[in-house]
């Protein structure tokens, strides 16, 4: 380390530097809350929303009573909003959860309202809940998040139960009036919107064949995937015929894509050996065929016109492919077994996705007709109780986050302590309506640093402006009630269309809704939006401040992240060798949850490492370091995926007993490498040149612990002895050969190795 180095080190904990980096953020927020992405603007989802608003402010209006007319167009907005800012169609199960979490913390709210210490004891499973259930799914962190507002909101309006239990009525009524705006406004889900659904994958799967060698991520195709299954979750009446054949159009699709990752990961393993240039060209003009079948294969769910020439040419590539790829074997010299094996085990996956695809081609046709399909296989028949299933996804989730050790645990904790404090704060101050304190608080604290500060920034810029724009309306409008509706409606609208182009808008249009709404139904409504400026700016400095106080940083997240991946792909590894030892029963629907968590961990991953871009300097994980451990970890996954596809395909002629010692080592090495990448994470902050090279003097200089990994290439080779008298096993011993590598290279690239310890030599 240079003298330069060294004094950044030494200087690394300071105030002062800390305060400079925290300052260099500040800017970097502040000039990022100008800037509009027109293109994400959503006005259709914004006119759902301030139509539901308006009808639950008309509805409850004509009850006569005031308090009525708030809890529904309350409930109607805070249940409108997450269905209009998800990225994705949001089921009506989500939305009911939404209402029923809300109803059910408003009431809990008002109940102990009345009692502060009672109120304030009771938010705080709240907040641990909700914190908790962004690491869950994109639903679930809505429904957490509306909770803890309905708790925080309602809370104000103090009641006995009774009164109470009426108050979270009239705000379900509300939210069921938003769900009923948005099933009757939107597509509903039709035969047509199933079989887009498949297409949608069938065009992710084009895409994945046709990215090239070191780019095919296989999360947006598994993505798409996991969409389309829960299309198809149900089927329609009259369409069983129909419905089968979707389902075992996805079915094939899948196993394609399993395919495509093993070809992956074998063109990424010749590229490392030297391998020929006209094999790997050849592969990937047979990819871009493939490519071209997938295309004209949702072409003709989506309208009946794909072109059947696409399916002729993939054919002719994949037998000259074929034909180019023996070619090689044969002639590879002697030295070259691993150049040879590679061609050999490229051959029969390249085989495989052609008889994939023209499966794909033909259940295509026959869906267009209208035919039954020949078969369904068992394993993708519906679950008896997908509730339950989800429901123990979700509380797996919930475990693996219930840790201070995971930054959504610590998220969940600083959350808890910021609203409850912002809670007593209102209640112990002279502030008027200081519940909103709160409120923003929870609004803006997010898990990472770069969200937390660039929406705290626009929520307090923005809500100024919905101050000055709430006061004009208030004063052009009079107190004409129809022209209030009205206006209230547009900036509901407004609103909920600009949440994806711009947070600052989101929060001026929403002041605006919500200090119209005040003036609907009491008097004040200027008082109220200088309330609520003075409020949400103190609540915004109030996350900022615990953010900065207690942070979270990539250089303590992004190796926990890596830890989590390793851990999963171990299980997903584990369950797959078993099953072709012949100790597991190779259960599809277990193999694709496991599959489906460790992409997940794999997206957390790469987002952990990504977020560290725009982290202060001194607090990043060595983005050089992170995408080495990641690229191991990827190849790991590749190895995995085609040893499934060996698997389901039956390439493995019955059990293997013979693969029991070599898994026991793989799942003795990745759980040593879990333990080791769970120590990356420094106890202490530090600068960039401190843990820049973090692989260096904590994990293999001197004086630090060193481990070793079991050994994994005696055993693989003892495994190729022992198969070398069975035919067909040339894939088989080349994936194996493959994760032994990667392995080995992870293994060096966090210090457990006693080689070289280049992160070079896990990057692909």
């Amino acid at each position: 380390m240079s003298q330069r180095q060294t004094g950044d080190a030494a200087h690394a904990g300071t105030p002062a530097l800390r305060a400079v980096e925290l300052l260099g953020e500040f800017r970097r927020a502040l000039r990022d809350v100008g800037r509009v992405d027109t293109s994400a603007f959503a006005p259709l989802a914004g006119l759902r929303v301030g139509l539901g608003v308006v009808i639950a402010l008309v509805i409850g209006g004509a009850s006569g009573d005031l308090a009525v007319k708030a809890a529904m167009a309350a409930g109607a907005l805070l249940a409108g909003i997450p269905g209009a800012v998800s990225p994705s169609r949001t089921s009506l199960r989500t939305l009911g959860a939404i209402t029923f979490a809300m109803a059910f913390s408003a009431f809990v709210g008002s109940a102990s309202g009345e009692i502060g210490w009672l109120h304030d004891a009771v938010l705080v499973p709240w907040c641990l809940a909700g914190g908790l259930l962004l690491g869950v799914s994109p639903s679930a962190a809505s429904v957490g998040t509306q909770a803890i507002a309905g708790m925080i909101v309602f809370g104000v309006f103090a009641e006995p139960p009774a009164a109470a239990l009426h108050l979270g009525g009239f705000v379900a009524a509300g939210g069921v009036i938003a769900m009923l705006v948005f099933a009757l406004t939107r597509t509903p889900l039709t035969s047509k919107a199933q079989s887009n659904g498949v297409a949608g994958v069938l065009d992710s799967l084009a895409e994945l064949a046709r990215a090239g060698v070191g780019n095919r991520r296989g999360v947006a195709s598994g993505e798409q995937l996991d969409a389309a299954r829960g299309i198809l979750s149900r089927a329609l009446v009259a369409q069983d015929a129909f419905h089968l054949s979707l389902r075992s159009l996805l079915d094939i699709a899948g196993r394609a894509r399993l395919e495509l990752l093993a070809i992956e990961g074998l063109l990424r393993r010749m590229l490392r050996l030297g391998g020929a240039e006209a094999e790997l060209q050849m592969t990937d003009e047979t990819l871009e065929g493939a490519a071209s079948v997938l295309e004209e294969s949702a072409a003709s769910l989506r309208n009946g016109k794909g072109d059947p020439r696409a399916i002729e040419r993939f054919d002719s590539l994949q037998r000259r492919a074929r034909q180019l790829l023996q070619d090689a074997s044969r002639t590879a010299e002697p030295a070259e077994t691993s150049q040879r094996a590679a061609n050999q085990s490229l051959e029969v996956h390249v085989g495989a996705l052609a008889g994939q695809l023209r499966a794909v081609w033909d259940l295509v046709q026959r869906v267009a007709s209208g035919g039954r399909p020949p078969h369904l296989r068992p394993d993708l028949r519906l679950p008896p109780h997908p509730t339950a299933r989800r429901a123990r996804d979700g509380w797996h989730a919930l475990c693996d986050h219930f840790s201070l050790s995971s930054p959504i645990g610590r998220h969940a904790v600083r959350l808890t302590v910021v609203v409850v404090g912002a809670e007593i704060l209102a209640l112990h101050s002279p502030l008027q309506r200081g519940y909103w304190v709160a409120l923003t608080a929870s609004v803006v604290l997010r898990p990472d640093f770069s969200v937390t500060f660039s929406r705290g920034l626009a929520r307090m810029i923005g809500t100024a402006v919905g101050v000055v724009l709430a006061s004009l309306l208030e004063v052009a409008l009079g107190h004409n009630g129809a022209a209030e509706i009205v206006a209230t409606a547009s900036c509901c609208a407004l609103a909920c269309a600009c949440f994806a182009a711009s947070y600052a808008l989101f929060s001026c249009f929403l002041t605006g809704t919500v200090v119209l709404l005040i003036g609907l139904v009491s008097s004040g409504g200027y008082a109220t939006a200088l309330d609520r400026l003075e409020d949400t700016l103190i609540g915004g400095a109030l996350a900022l401040a615990a953010y900065a106080l207690w942070p979270t940083w990539s250089l303590r997240g992004a190796p926990q992240a890596f830890s989590v991946l390793a851990e999963r792909l171990s299980r997903y590894l584990n369950a797959i060798l078993s099953a072709l030892s012949g100790g597991g029963t190779g259960d599809g629907a277990e193999l694709r949850r496991l599959a489906r968590d460790a992409r997940r961990a794999k997206a957390e991953a790469d987002d952990a490492l990504g977020r560290s871009v725009n982290e202060p300097e001194g607090r990043r994980f060595s983005l050089v370091n992170g995408q080495g451990i990641i690229a191991a970890l990827s190849r790991i996954s590749l190895a995995a995926h085609a040893l499934r596809a060996d698997l389901e395909d039956g390439r493995v002629p019955g059990a293997l007993p013979e693969l029991g010692a070599f898994a026991e080592r793989v799942d003795e090495a990745l759980e040593t490498i879990t333990a080791r990448l769970g120590e990356l994470a420094p106890t202490a902050p530090r600068t960039a040149h401190a843990v820049g090279n973090i692989l260096g003097s904590r994990l293999g200089g001197r004086g630090a612990p060193r481990r070793t990994l079991p050994p994994l290439r005696p055993a693989q080779e003892q495994l190729a002895a022992a198969l070398a008298d069975q035919s067909g096993q040339a894939s088989l011993l080349t994936e194996t050969d493959e994760l032994v590598d990667a392995l080995d290279t992870l293994g060096s690239l966090v210090g457990l190795n006693a080689g070289s310890s280049s992160i070079a030599a896990g990057s692909d």
